[in-house]
C-alpha cells in the first residue's frame, strides 16, 4: 500500500485514516533505507503532530492524550518560539518524541507587559545622527494554561 492508496482508499474515521497514514510512512521507510538515515539512533528522532490555527480547548485534549509531562517553548527566545506554541512531551513513543505545535496567537493573548526605554548611539556615518533615546513597547503572552505541566 502507497500513501497516495492510503487517502484513495477513503477510510472510515479519521482515527483509521492517521493510522493507515503512519502505516504508509513506515512502509516508505522501510522499503527505502536512506530515509532511516534520518533516525541516527533509538531516541533521537522527532514525530511532530501539527494543528495549525487550533484553539487551546483542543491543545490541551490533545496533550492529555499524549503520555508524560508535556513542557512548552518560551516565547521571549524569539522567531519560531515566538510564532509558535509548542508542547513537547517528555516520555518517548518507542523512542520518538512527540511534539504538539500551534499558532502562538491562537491559543494566547500578546499583551503589552511594560516599556523599556533604548539609548542609540550617535553615528558619524555617511548619513550622521545624534544620540538619541527612546521608549518601546516590551509584549508578552498570556495563554491558558492547557494542563497542569503546561501553564503559561
Amino acid at each position: 500500500m502507497t500513501m497516495t492508496d492510503t487517502y484513495a482508499a477513503a477510510p472510515r474515521t479519521t482515527a483509521e485514516a492517521f493510522h493507515d497514514a503512519l502505516r504508509a510512512a513506515a512502509d516508505l521507510i522501510k522499503s527505502n533505507p536512506i530515509l532511516a538515515d534520518l533516525y541516527p539512533s533509538v531516541g533521537q528522532g522527532k514525530i511532530s503532530l501539527h494543528y495549525w490555527g487550533d484553539d487551546a480547548e483542543h491543545l490541551a485534549e490533545i496533550s492529555r492524550a499524549i503520555p508524560g509531562t508535556m513542557a512548552k517553548n518560551d516565547p521571549s527566545k524569539g522567531g519560531f518560539h515566538e510564532t509558535y506554541y509548542t508542547l513537547t512531551s517528555d516520555r518517548k513513543v518507542e523512542g520518538l518524541t512527540v511534539i504538539v505545535t500551534a499558532f502562538r496567537d491562537s491559543v494566547c493573548e500578546r499583551v503589552l507587559l511594560h516599556s523599556k526605554t533604548v539609548e542609540h548611539p550617535a553615528t558619524p556615518a555617511l548619513e550622521a545622527r545624534e544620540a538619541y533615546t527612546d521608549t518601546v513597547p516590551v509584549y508578552g503572552y498570556e495563554c491558558k494554561p492547557l494542563n497542569k505541566a503546561a501553564s503559561k
